[in-house]
Formats: C-alpha cells, sequence, structure tokens
C-alpha cells in the first residue's frame, strides 16, 4: 500500500510538472496581441462598436488565470464617437480552487476609467444596445442560470481597486447634466465570513442643475452567501455640497446596519445634516435618529423615528421636533406612521406673538405601489382647534387633494398689520414676488372656518373651495358672513402675477367695517359693495398701481361722518358776500345724513375716476366728481351740494335762501389725512346775487312798506304839531 502510494504521488507529481511545462512553454511562446485584430472584429459584429486596443493584452496561467489590458477604448453604437475608454484593468482567477467549486479572484484593478452617459427627452439612452441583449435572454437561459447559481460556489476577491473613474452625464430626461469627476473605490478581500474594510471616494459636479459635491463613504463589510448575511459595521458617510446660492453637509453613522438570513436589523442609523446661505443669513439644521430595526422579509418596524429640524433666518428661528414608530409591509410597500407627532416653535420679533408653539398629531399612510400618501391630521393652539385630511396621488406628478377645517383663527394675533411697510419701501427695497410655484402643483381641497379675523377684519362660516392647476390659483364660489352681512364671489391668481377679484358684499353695515380694516369712522349705512378688479406686478407696490377694474357701493339710511354740510351752509349765509372759502380738517363728531347714496369708481392703472355719485337727504342733493390715486394715496373729489327742500325742518327754513344754488365741497389730501374745503368763491357773483334778491326780495318790501308807514305817520304828527302852533 505505501509503495502505491508513492507511485500515485510521483505520477501526480509528474502530471503537474507537465502541466507547468505547458503552461510556461504557453506563456513564453503565445502571445495574445496578435488576436487584437479578431478580437476587434467580434466586438464590431457583436455589438457594432468600434473596440480600440493601443496598449498590450497580458495573459497569466498559473497559478492565476490573469488577463491585463492597457489603453483600450470603446466608441459609441454605430459611431466612431468614443463612449468609454481605460489605460488599465487587470483581473485574475484562481485555477486550481475552480476544480473544488471555488472562485477566488485575484484584485480587480480599473484605472482612469473614462465614460459617457447620455440619455434623451424620451428615455432612450447610449447604452440600451449593451443591456438589450440580457433583457431579451431566452427564459431557458434565465431557468439554467437560477438553476446553476443554487448550487454551494464559494468565491473570494482579493479586493477591488478602481482609481479615477469619470463619468460624463447628460440626462434630458430628468434634467441632470455635468459628471462624476473623481470615482474610487477600494476594498479589503471579499469572501465569506470575512470583514472587509470598505472605502469609497467621489467627487460630483453638475452644471443642470448647479451642484458641486464630495462624497466619501467608510465601513467594514460582513459577508456570508451561504447563509445570506450581511452587514455593514461602524458605517460613516460625509457629504459636503456646494449648491447654487448654498452649503449642505450630511453625515450619516450607524454601528451595524444588516440583514440576517430573513431578517433585517439595525442599532440605530445617526442622520445630521445643515444647509447655510450666507448671503440671505438663512442656516437649516437637521438632527435624526431611527432607533432600533426589527423585522424580517415580510415586516419592517422601527421602534422610535426622531427628526429633528431647526432653521435660522436673520433673528427668527423655527424647530421641528418629529417622533413616530414606524412600519414598513413588504408584501404591501405599505409605510405606515401611526401615532405620528410634531412639535413646531417658531420664534421671530417681527411677529405679533414673538413665540408660537403648534403641535400636530396624526397617522400618516405611504403606499409605494399605489404611489400615494394619506395622512389625518390634528392640531390645537392658542384658541384654535383644526382638523385636515390629505391625499396625494403620483409622486412624480405629485395631484393633491385635502380638506382643512378650523372652528377658529386670529391672525392678528400672530401677524403684525404694517400697513405702510410696503408701500414706503422702494422698489430695490423690496423683494420680488415669485407665483412661478404654481406651476408645479396640482391642488384641490376646502378650506372651513368658522371665525376668522385677519387685519382687524372679521368673518364668520367661510368656506373657500381651492384649486390649482395648470399654474393658476382659483377659489370660486368663497362664500362668508361678514359684518351682519355677507359676501360671495371668486379669485384668481396666476403664475405671472395675475390677480382677478370678483366680490359681492351684501347688506353689510359699512362703518365696523371700515373701523376694522382701515381703522377710519368716516362712513355709515347698509348696503352692497361690488368689486371687480384686476392687478399684476412684480413687486408689491405694482399690484395697487396696476389695478384696473370697477368698484361700486349702494347705501341706504347713513351718514358721511366728517362735515355737517348743513351746517356749512348756514355758515355760508352770513359770509355770501365776503366769499371767502372756507377749509377745515375733517370732524368726526359731524356728520351729513342720507337716505341713499350710490357710487363706483373705474380704475385705470391704479388711478380711479369716479363721476356718478348720487346722494339724497331729506333737504340736500349731493352729486360730484373726482379722482382715487392709488399711486401717491390721494384722494381729489369735488361734491355739488345743492339744497331741494327747505320745507322740512329747521335746517331747511334756514337753508330756504340756499335753494337751487350748486355749492363744491372738495374732499382731497392724503388717505391718512383728507381735508374738507367748501369752495364758496366758484360759485358766480350775479347767481349769489339773484338767488338772494330773490329770496330776500319779499322780506325787504315788508320791510320797505313797513318803513314808508312809520315816515308817513312821523310826518303827519310833524305837521299837525307845526299847524298847532
Amino acid at each position: 500500500m505505501p509503495r502505491v502510494l508513492k507511485y500515485f504521488a510521483i505520477t501526480f507529481a509528474v502530471i503537474i510538472g507537465l502541466i507547468g511545462l505547458v503552461i510556461a512553454y504557453l506563456s513564453l511562446v503565445f502571445d495574445p496581441n496578435q488576436f487584437k485584430t479578431q478580437i476587434i472584429q467580434t466586438v464590431e459584429q457583436k455589438q457594432q462598436r468600434h473596440l480600440s486596443i493601443n496598449g498590450n493584452i497580458g495573459l497569466r496561467f498559473f497559478p492565476k488565470l490573469g488577463v491585463e489590458l492597457e489603453s483600450v477604448a470603446l466608441s459609441e453604437f454605430q459611431s466612431t464617437k468614443e463612449f468609454a475608454s481605460l489605460s488599465r484593468a487587470r483581473v485574475s482567477l484562481a485555477f486550481l480552487p475552480l476544480l473544488q467549486k471555488q472562485i477566488v479572484i485575484d484584485k480587480v484593478t480599473l484605472h482612469d476609467l473614462k465614460l459617457r452617459y447620455e440619455r434623451d427627452a424620451d428615455g432612450k439612452s447610449n447604452i440600451d444596445d449593451l443591456i438589450a441583449g440580457k433583457q431579451s435572454e431566452p427564459k431557458e437561459a434565465q431557468t439554467t442560470n437560477t438553476n446553476a447559481t443554487k448550487s454551494p460556489v464559494l468565491f473570494e476577491i482579493e479586493g477591488i481597486d478602481i482609481k479615477n473613474a469619470q463619468i460624463g452625464i447628460k440626462d434630458d430626461k430628468v434634467k441632470i447634466q455635468g459628471q462624476i469627476a473623481s470615482f474610487n473605490l477600494n476594498t479589503g478581500k471579499l469572501s465569506n465570513h470575512s470583514n472587509t474594510p470598505f472605502k469609497l471616494d467621489t467627487h460630483l459636479q453638475l452644471t443642470q442643475p448647479k451642484l458641486d459635491a464630495q462624497l466619501q463613504i467608510s465601513s467594514e463589510v460582513q459577508l456570508s452567501l451561504a447563509d445570506a448575511n450581511y452587514a455593514l459595521k461602524n458605517l460613516k458617510l460625509e457629504l459636503q455640497a456646494q449648491l447654487e446660492k448654498e452649503v449642505a453637509k450630511l453625515t450619516i453613522t450607524s454601528p451595524q446596519i444588516g440583514k440576517n438570513a430573513e431578517t433585517w436589523f439595525t442599532d440605530g442609523v445617526e442622520i445630521q445634516a445643515s444647509m447655510n446661505d450666507v448671503k440671505a443669513s438663512t442656516e437649516l439644521t437637521l438632527k435624526a435618529n431611527t432607533g432600533k430595526l426589527l423585522g424580517d422579509k415580510t415586516q419592517l418596524k422601527l421602534e422610535q423615528l426622531q427628526l429633528n429640524l431647526q432653521q435660522q433666518k436673520g433673528k427668527a428661528t423655527s424647530s421641528f421636533s418629529v417622533s413616530s414608530p414606524m412600519m414598513f409591509d413588504t408584501a404591501q410597500s405599505l409605510f405606515e406612521f401611526k401615532g405620528f407627532k410634531i412639535n413646531a416653535l417658531i420664534k421671530d420679533p417681527n411677529l405679533a406673538q414673538s413665540e408660537i408653539r403648534i403641535p400636530i398629531e396624526g397617522d400618516i399612510r405611504l403606499m409605494l405601489e399605489q404611489k400615494k400618501l394619506e395622512a389625518n391630521l390634528r392640531s390645537q393652539f392658542d384658541e384654535s382647534h383644526i382638523l385636515s385630511s390629505i391625499t396625494l396621488n403620483d409622486f412624480a406628478h405629485p395631484a393633491i387633494q385635502f380638506k382643512l377645517a378650523i372652528d377658529q383663527l386670529n391672525l392678528d394675533r400672530y401677524i403684525k398689520n404694517d400697513n405702510n411697510s410696503a408701500v414706503n419701501k422702494s422698489e430695490a427695497e423690496q423683494k420680488p414676488i415669485d407665483l412661478s410655484v404654481l406651476h408645479k402643483l396640482n391642488v384641490q381641497g376646502q378650506i372651513e372656518l368658522k371665525q376668522l379675523q385677519a387685519k382687524k377684519l372679521h368673518l364668520t362660516d367661510i368656506v373657500l373651495p381651492l384649486k390649482i392647476q395648470a399654474g393658476e390659483l382659483q377659489i370660486n364660489d368663497m362664500r362668508a358672513q361678514l359684518y351682519q352681512g355677507s359676501v360671495q364671489g371668486k379669485i384668481s391668481v396666476s403664475s405671472d402675477n395675475k390677480i382677478k377679484v370678483s366680490q359681492n358684499l351684501s347688506n353689510i353695515s359699512i362703518n365696523p367695517l371700515l373701523k376694522d380694516f382701515m381703522q377710519k369712522d368716516i362712513l355709515e349705512g347698509r348696503g352692497n359693495l361690488n368689486l371687480n378688479i384686476d392687478t399684476h406686478g412684480k413687486f408689491t407696490n405694482d399690484f395697487k398701481n396696476n389695478l384696473n377694474g370697477v368698484v361700486a357701493a349702494r347705501l341706504n339710511d347713513g351718514a358721511v361722518k366728517g362735515i355737517n354740510l348743513a351746517k356749512s351752509l348756514r355758515d355760508f349765509k352770513a359770509k355770501i358776500f365776503n366769499k371767502t372759502d372756507q377749509q377745515q380738517a375733517a370732524n368726526s363728531a359731524e356728520k351729513t345724513d342720507f337716505s341713499a347714496l350710490s357710487a363706483s369708481i373705474v380704475f385705470i392703472d391704479g388711478i380711479g375716476k369716479s363721476d356718478d355719485l348720487d346722494m339724497k337727504s331729506p333737504f340736500l342733493r349731493i352729486g360730484g366728481s373726482g379722482k382715487v390715486n392709488l399711486r401717491e394715496n390721494k384722494l381729489d373729489y369735488t361734491a355739488k351740494v345743492m339744497v331741494v327742500n327747505t320745507a322740512t325742518g329747521q335746517e331747511g327754513t334756514d337753508l330756504a335762501q340756499l335753494k337751487d344754488i350748486s355749492v363744491p365741497v372738495r374732499l382731497s389730501g392724503p388717505f391718512d389725512k383728507l381735508e374738507y374745503q367748501i369752495l364758496f368763491a366758484q360759485i358766480g357773483s350775479d347767481a349769489l346775487k339773484a338767488a338772494f334778491k330773490a329770496k330776500a326780495a319779499p322780506a325787504l318790501e315788508e320791510k320797505k312798506q313797513e318803513l314808508k308807514q312809520k315816515v308817513n305817520d312821523q310826518l303827519k304828527d310833524k305837521l299837525k304839531g307845526l299847524l298847532n302852533r
């Protein structure tokens, strides 16, 4: 038996020696470079791409089968334009382990790879021909390959070394253009039951969108193919990016994350991110922790997802704390966040209430297969209770439906009412208003508010049906109750900064409305107000400067406050021959009553003209015309006052001598400092004298006859006395 073993050993040694001699002979005699032309022709025929090999082809046979290429380039499909190139590539495979169904690959080396990826707007790319063969592989072949992979083949890779790879990108479908300027990957030994260091370093430069980013990833990879176990230990990802205006940083770390048989696990993933815009004095920071992950191939669970987001802009800060358990159903591709909580804190010295806390609770469902998100949220803060439901369909082109119900909301509690801030700023100081985001939105829903206070206006039972589509926001058939009346109408706002308003206010009490909204006590009465206006602009001031349309009002049983025309006209009698214009500031303690008032203003580019004033009182008729200049915030209006009834009351009797005389009253000045002026000098002298003579003649004639009789009596008495002497 020992002799047999000895002969067997000798025979085996001889065979190995012969194989070694053959390999040595092939290594010395066989030159793979003589097959360059054949290789190039095969690629040309099979792939319709031109292959150029300007360097040497090196082969190794023992102890490892290997190939090494230098200066290789491949053209685009049916073109001579270069698609990819590399300076050096090497891979080798151990020969003897193959006999035991073990794949042992030497270090894979790839240096200076240059590749160009292009895709047009229709989705056709320059690698479609390379992957078409793989996609069209017969099912029988796929089944054979699948069955083959079930055999227990073990593999090892000594390492992967990719240096200075560059990939150009031009994707018109998703609007991305630029390059991966430097891609470097280095690993240790990859094998079953090994701990392998892993390091990736890449530099991304995009011109569309504007982005310059540096990415580094390091970890320790654990592999066990036989048990289907994978894990990343001590994972660290660092990203630094320069966007068009902002600088962003992202760090992701995890002590362990992986898959064990059919169970996923992690000890937690920590995320830290920041974004800084120096010019806008804005900083955004994010901290998140996933907590422990448990689950299997059907369901994954995070015990508690925690996220903290903070934004600082100038002196204002906003912070959001989010916490929620998470469940992922792999069969349904469903994420569920039950007991979702957000605590928002807003601190801003420019707000009326410098600190606002808003808690939000609810449930969220994210369905990946249906591309759908559903959320039911609720909140209670200060005096407000809010309920909302949101549905989002199609993540690529989101369509949002929502319903929002609020019992009461006081916006004046949070927002300062500074009406002059935008007006006083020059165009250079104002920020342009950009509504282009409306082009990206597809929203439909309804807002319901039981009580609302905004700009000191009080409204109740508000219903706002809202729709955003094709770059336009529309609120049609809006309804609300206000100031003992109602409002109904529509509003539209377009992405090119055009606004249209059509509103009908019915049976409203005008005095409290003007007091609340304009802080002006200038008018009383009840009636209707109709607005049909449109405007446009880039800055806040533009919207009033470009205002066009009609504003019309009709009121009953009210008063114009600030002037008592009857009193002023009575004063006129005392100065009728003096003819001095009388000017006075508006006095809210005085007023001119009316039984009916109607007027309209037609605006053209921020300047309104009115010539149809019709105001009626028991003894006065008032018409007039003038201008409302929104561009300069001024009013210039002249009313024509005429006494028509002198038989009614003491006021009418006192003004009997002015009947049918038109007295002009001018209302002018800045909106916040209006003055009234009775223009006596504009009344013609002859008209005044004729009117005065007509009204005063009977009284003068009576006085004349009385004086004449008195003189006659006195003459008689004197003559009688003379005769008696």
